[in-house]
């Protein structure tokens, strides 16, 4: 992996520094007691801080605090760790200490089972067509975040060290509740 391209892949996980703390709003910890080992946004924003990209308050977004919308957004964030495993061992290969060492929000949560306590709390909702829908709905909202996030993009480099970063790459539009 280029250190354009990772660099790329870490502005597409911004959503993470809004979904989050709107999770919490919504009160997520009655869903997954454990939310405060899931939380990946700091080490986010300290590999982002190593790559040299500025960070900027994140938009705020509201989430309904029912629990079939929170297993939907929470299905997104949780989801993204199954490929992050991915990305981390192409980065190991790279052997690229600039890279290797900016990788904390790669390596969050390794070793601690999170997708199989995910899958429980989300098997709650198993009998509940009500809930399955508004979970759909909720993981549809949150892929719709990390979209706009990359097609903000349009394939143009992004020149970080002068620290030129077009806004529409640092931003995006979020449904406002979902």
């Amino acid at each position: 992996m280029t250190r354009d391209a990772y660099i790329r892949y870490l502005m597409m996980n911004r959503p993470f520094a809004s979904i989050e703390p709107a999770l919490e709003t919504a009160r997520i910890h009655r869903v997954l007691p454990d939310w405060e080992n899931r939380q990946r946004r700091f080490d986010l924003a300290s590999d982002m801080r190593a790559m040299g990209i500025p960070t900027e308050e994140p938009p705020a977004i509201e989430i309904s605090d029912d629990i079939g919308t929170l297993l939907g957004w929470s299905y997104v964030l949780e989801g993204s760790r199954l490929g992050a495993r991915f990305i981390l061992k192409g980065i190991e290969t790279t052997q690229n200490q600039e890279l290797i060492g900016a990788t904390r929000f790669l390596r969050h949560g390794a070793g601690m089972d999170l997708w199989k306590t995910f899958t429980a709390a989300l098997s709650r909702i198993d009998n509940d067509p009500t809930a399955i829908e508004a979970a759909g709905k909720a993981a549809r909202a949150a892929f719709s975040c990390f979209k706009a996030v990359t097609e903000s993009f349009d394939d143009k480099p992004i020149p970080i060290d002068s620290k030129v970063i077009p806004a529409a790459a640092l931003g995006y539009l979020a449904p406002r509740a979902a």
